[in-house]
């Protein structure tokens, strides 16, 4: 087992770029109604990602006993991680508030958000991240970020109830003047990936 590099640059390493965008459209239906619907969007480019420069080699297809088998591109080291520039991310997202401002003590609002968000991988720190699975395509582990949660609903309401100022002292002080709440979130759950086999290359990837 070589000597491992724990933490190289690429030369000429690019700082991370984010471009954000957004439509939205409102509409009020009466002085207390009103719907929002919006699009949100973002990508982002040279992101960084931690790559293997000296993976485990996989032999040749369909021979179990390939000498080349397990043995990393250059022998006289272990791995060699390097952060690059090549990790990409993208967030779109579809958003829709029904909002009902106080009137006759009731007041509401809901808000649902449908999305999907992407990436390559995580921080790129390599302290915390092993390489990507397949160190000659980074684009290759693009897919849902951990981040991604793809249908979040929140909803509150608030009623107040009568404050009863014409009866007895009795009914005004148990009875009137009461506020009820609520608040209701739900959400899809978190991508998950599924591990296991370290390749079989050498390189203790799953």
């Amino acid at each position: 087992m070589g000597t491992g590099v724990p933490a190289t640059f690429i030369p000429n390493l690019k700082l991370g770029v984010t471009q954000s965008w957004n439509a939205s459209l409102e509409q009020q239906f009466t002085k207390a109604l009103a719907l929002h619907v919006a699009y949100v969007g973002s990508e982002s480019y040279h992101q960084a990602t931690t790559v293997d420069r000296n993976p485990g080699q996989t032999g040749a297809v369909g021979i179990a006993n390939d000498p080349l088998r397990g043995l990393r591109v250059n022998q006289a080291f272990g791995g060699i991680i390097q952060v690059q520039d090549g990790g990409t991310a993208s967030y779109s997202a579809l958003q829709l508030g029904v909002e009902h401002k106080f009137s006759h003590s009731l007041q509401f609002q809901s808000n649902f958000t449908w999305s999907k968000t992407t990436d390559v991988g995580g921080s790129g720190d390599p302290d915390f991240e092993s390489s990507v699975s397949n160190p000659y395509s980074i684009q290759h582990d693009k897919g849902p970020s951990s981040l991604n949660v793809p249908f979040v609903w929140v909803s509150y309401g608030l009623y107040h109830a009568p404050t009863f100022e014409h009866s007895n002292f009795l009914v005004r002080k148990l009875g009137g003047g009461w506020e009820l709440s609520a608040i209701f979130t739900a959400e899809s759950g978190e991508p998950f990936t599924i591990n296991g086999g370290n390749g079989n290359n050498n390189s203790g990837y799953n």
